[in-house]
This record gives structure tokens, C-alpha cells and sequence, in this order.
């Protein structure tokens, strides 16, 4: 198996064999009608020799330019002035090989001594040494412009994956907080539920200590804690309680950022339910329709119209919502004493999930 060095040379080594091969044939079809009475091999032994001695300054020079004038930190004006004096000192090798080397080696019979100075002959080889150049040049500029994207991708990754556990180590917490609340509320009462209630938050410090470093879970484990956190709110508004929850479509093993949709259901408790002096009333529905998550939460409020909370959970979760969900849809409304909250995110697909998380 090759490792990236050694297949880096194998495409240059084919890169300089299928240009000496084309220079061979173009060689060949030039020399070959003008000449009848020379035969055919040497025609082409003759093609070969000459191409293969002209070859070595033209690669210098192509990887002269692209290893060393292409990547130096200069003015622009420099470069020129270096780019024009390296042109010209290869131009005169080029056609001293040529004169010296090339013509009495590969050829028997040279119908016309040529001078090195040809303007035409000149011409033709500046020609023939900028075209292989720019060629090499045009496909390593590429080939590093492809892995800058790359590395600018994995690098924006990675920033996005420390961000996002910077968010979660804020998140975690502030869940946490809220919960122990609620539990601190069943403790004064001395209520019998306290003990479930111990349960049900030991079940969800797990999940979120353990579960939700990820920066995807399977949907089935959002969910799962999202009814661990209503049967711990049951414990504290008893029959007080009307909650219905509607998942539909299986969406089972569909990824999700975990603590995404949870932090939905909280604020409906906290802002809701948590002040109602009434029958508190929360009703969550999640499905998927074209290839989109859907979460809607609609429950009462009481008195003036209420903004949006803007405590960290939410400020976390709408900045982890840019950072993963780049096209979600997050719309918030309140209408006749309800808010309703609706959530969509695209289904995310192995391309979208992080570096870290690829399994």
C-alpha cells in the first residue's frame, strides 16, 4: 500500500511519461512524411532520443517554478523579474542542448546547422517550455487549492466540535440546575414522590453525563430522556398535570444533537405549566416529513403576553442550532393564552456529522 509520498511521485512520474509520450508522437508525425526514405523504427528511435534529451530542462524549470516561485512570499514585481531571468537562462541551456546535444545525437542526418539563437527556433521553444509548466502548474495549484478546502473544512469542523462542547459543559449544568429545583420543590412538601423523583434525575444525570457528549444520538434517546423529564414533572403536578406526547414515523434511529429537543420541553414547564394557576396544558408532537424533523410544543400561559426566555439554555441552544443546523427553522408564537414553539431541523446525513463522530 502506498502512502502519500510515494503515490505522489507515481502521478508525477505519469505525468512526465504521458507528456514525453505525446512530444514522441507529435515528433514522430512531423518528422516521418518529410523523410520517405528513412524507416519507420528509426523514425521513431530518432523521435524518442530527442524528446527524452530536450525533457530534463523542462522539468527543472516546471518544478523550479512551482516548488519555489509559486509558494515564495515576494512583490509581485520580484517574481516577475525572477520568473523572466530563470526563462531565459533555461531558454538558452534548452537551445545549446538542443544544437549540441539533441541533433547529433538523435538524428543522422541534420539537413541545416542551426544557430542557438533562432528567433524562430526561440520562439518554438519558449512555447514548448510554458506549455508543459503551465500544465504541471495549473494541476498542483489545484491539487493545493483542493487540499486547502479540505484542510479548511476539517479545521472549521474541529472549531465547531469545541464549541459545541464548551456550549454542552454550560448546557449540562443549567439542565441540571432547573431539575434539582423541581426536586428541592417535592422535598419541602415531604411528598411520597421524592424518592421516584431521585430515580427519574438519576436517570437523566446519566444520560447527560454520559450519553450526550456525542455530538449526535439516535432519536429513540432524545426521546426516551424527554419522557424520563415529563415523568419527573408528573411527580410534581400530579393530576394537575395534561401532557400528551405524539411521535410518529418511527424515527428511532434517526441522528439528532442530543439536549436539543429537551430544552424545548423544559422552557414549556418552566414558562408554562410551572405558572399555571390552572389545569397546565402541553402538548408535544415530532415527526418527519421530507426528510425534515419536526418538533412542536403548544402549552397555556396565563396573564400579559410573555417573551421568549433568553436565560443560557436558550441562548445555547440557539447558538447550537447555527452551528449544526445551519437551516433550521426555529419560529415561536403565542395566540389566545398559548405559546407554540416549532422546531425543524434536516435530517442529518454521515457527509454532516463532525470528524469526531463518525462511527
Amino acid at each position: 500500500m502506498l502512502n502519500d509520498y510515494q503515490r505522489e511521485w507515481v502521478w508525477h512520474i505519469i505525468f512526465w511519461v504521458s507528456y514525453l509520450l505525446f512530444k514522441i508522437y507529435h515528433e514522430f508525425i512531423w518528422i516521418y512524411p518529410k523523410y520517405e526514405d528513412i524507416n519507420i523504427n528509426t523514425v521513431l528511435a530518432e523521435a524518442t532520443i530527442a524528446q527524452s534529451t530536450m525533457l530534463p530542462v523542462k522539468i527543472i524549470f516546471t518544478y523550479w517554478l512551482i516548488y519555489y516561485l509559486l509558494p515564495v512570499r515576494k512583490f509581485i514585481v520580484h517574481k516577475w523579474v525572477l520568473f523572466i531571468f530563470a526563462l531565459a537562462l533555461t531558454l538558452l541551456i534548452y537551445r545549446l542542448m538542443v544544437v549540441y546535444i539533441t541533433l547529433p545525437l538523435a538524428y543522422t542526418a541534420i539537413p541545416d546547422q542551426q544557430s542557438v539563437l533562432s528567433l524562430e527556433r526561440m520562439t518554438s521553444a519558449i512555447i514548448d517550455i510554458l506549455f508543459v509548466a503551465g500544465l504541471a502548474s495549473a494541476i498542483i495549484l489545484y491539487q493545493r487549492n483542493q487540499q486547502n478546502k479540505k484542510q479548511t473544512t476539517i479545521l472549521e469542523k474541529e472549531k465547531v466540535a469545541s464549541e459545541l462542547r464548551f456550549l454542552k459543559h454550560q448546557t449540562n449544568p443549567h439542565f441540571l440546575l432547573n431539575t434539582l429545583n423541581n426536586l428541592y420543590v417535592l422535598a419541602r412538601k415531604n411528598a411520597a414522590e421524592t424518592p421516584a423523583a431521585i430515580m427519574q434525575l438519576s436517570k437523566l444525570m446519566k444520560f447527560v453525563l454520559y450519553e450526550s457528549s456525542s455530538a449526535y444520538i439516535p432519536m429513540k434517546k432524545e426521546v426516551e430522556v424527554i419522557h424520563d423529564y415529563i415523568a419527573l414533572q408528573r411527580l410534581r403536578f400530579g393530576n394537575r398535570l395534561d401532557i400528551s406526547i405524539d411521535v410518529q414515523d418511527n424515527p428511532d434511529d434517526q441522528p439528532i444533537a442530543p439536549l436539543f429537543l429537551l430544552p424545548l420541553v423544559e422552557n414549556a414547564f418552566k414558562h408554562g405549566a410551572g405558572e399555571s394557576t390552572t389545569i397546565p396544558f402541553i402538548k408535544i408532537k415530532l415527526e418527519i416529513i421530507n426528510g425534515i424533523i419536526n418538533f412542536t410544543i403548544k402549552n397555556n400561559v396565563e396573564g400579559k403576553e410573555k417573551s421568549i426566555e433568553e436565560g443560557v439554555g436558550f441562548t445555547n441552544l440557539k447558538r447550537q442550532l447555527t452551528l449544526l443546523y445551519p437551516n433550521h427553522k426555529f419560529t415561536v408564537s403565542q395566540s389566545d393564552n398559548y405559546f407554540t414553539v416549532h422546531l425543524q431541523l434536516p435530517v442529518a446525513h454521515e457527509e454532516d456529522l463532525l470528524p469526531d463522530n463518525r462511527r
